[in-house]
């Protein structure tokens, strides 16, 4: 296993170096492989975190980190590695929501909903509304009513009624 992590950690170097950056990541993946036939927990965890990150917070490795890492030490280890992969993608703010509802942190994903956007939000609280405890219900339903009387108001046509129907309909 040593000869195979050395020649992967120089594939990676050279991809650096090459500015190859899906190559690089798909070195580290094949690393993670190796690691999880030596049982190697803590390389396991340095590896799917720099995917997480690198990745732009794809649940796929937010699952294998949650399986890697102690329950007593997962939120703070979550919230380091949120904030570590705002500052280098945007892509973290499509993930972010699912990630509040499966920790079931309900007060995140409200403020979430509500810090979006208005074109997203009609479209957050349509996916994520129904996630949140009734006690979130007339807030989100303020939020709606704002929100989808703007939307009427800057499209017209059959298309844009039929869409406002459906999320009337939703709501």
């Amino acid at each position: 296993y040593k000869e195979a992590l050395q020649m992967l950690d120089e594939g990676i170097r050279l991809a650096k170096e090459e500015d190859h950056g899906g190559t690089e990541l798909r070195w580290v993946q094949k690393k993670t492989g190796i690691y999880e036939l030596m049982d190697d927990t803590s390389s396991l965890i340095a590896c799917n975190r720099l995917m997480f990150v690198s990745n732009g917070g794809r649940m796929e490795y937010y699952h294998k980190l949650k399986r890697l890492i102690d329950t007593s030490e997962w939120h703070i280890f979550l919230t380091k590695m949120i904030e570590d992969t705002k500052k280098v993608s945007y892509g973290i703010q499509w993930v972010l929501p699912d990630i509040y509802v499966e920790e079931k942190d309900f007060e995140q994903l409200y403020t979430f909903i509500y810090n979006a956007s208005h074109i997203n939000r009609l479209e957050l609280v349509q996916r994520y509304g129904l996630q949140l405890p009734s006690s979130y219900a007339s807030s989100l339903l303020a939020i709606f009513v704002i929100d989808i009387r703007d939307y009427a108001e800057r499209n017209m046509g059959r298309n844009y009624y039929m869409r406002v129907a459906e999320m009337l309909h939703f709501m």
